[in-house]
C-alpha cells in the first residue's frame, strides 16, 4: 500500500506564518514524519513560512515531493519524482 498526501497541510489559506502558525506547522510536520508516508506533495498552503522552513522538515525525513518548486538557479528544491518499491512491486 502506498501512503500519499496531496499537500496543503501546514498552513491555512491567507496565513501570515506567525510564530504560533509556525509552531503548529512544525507539530503537523512532526506527526506526519512519524507516519509511513511515501510522498507528500508541496501545496501552496505549505509555503507561507518559506522554502527554508520546508527544507528543515525535509532534512528531518519528511518526504516532500515537488516538480515545480525550484531555487534561484532553477533547480528542484525537492525530489520531482520518486520511484517506490514495495512488496516486490515497482
Amino acid at each position: 500500500m502506498l501512503l500519499l498526501d496531496a499537500g496543503n497541510l501546514l498552513f491555512k489559506p491567507d496565513s501570515m506564518a506567525t510564530v504560533q502558525e509556525r509552531i503548529t506547522a512544525t507539530a503537523i510536520a512532526g506527526i506526519y514524519g512519524k507516519l509511513p508516508y511515501d510522498a507528500v506533495a508541496v501545496g501552496p498552503y505549505d509555503l507561507p513560512a518559506g522554502i527554508d522552513f520546508l527544507r528543515e522538515t525535509g532534512a528531518k525525513g519528511f518526504p516532500w515531493l515537488s516538480a515545480n518548486v525550484v531555487d534561484e538557479d532553477g533547480l528542484p528544491v525537492f525530489e520531482p519524482f520518486r520511484k517506490i518499491s514495495k512488496n516486490g512491486l515497482t
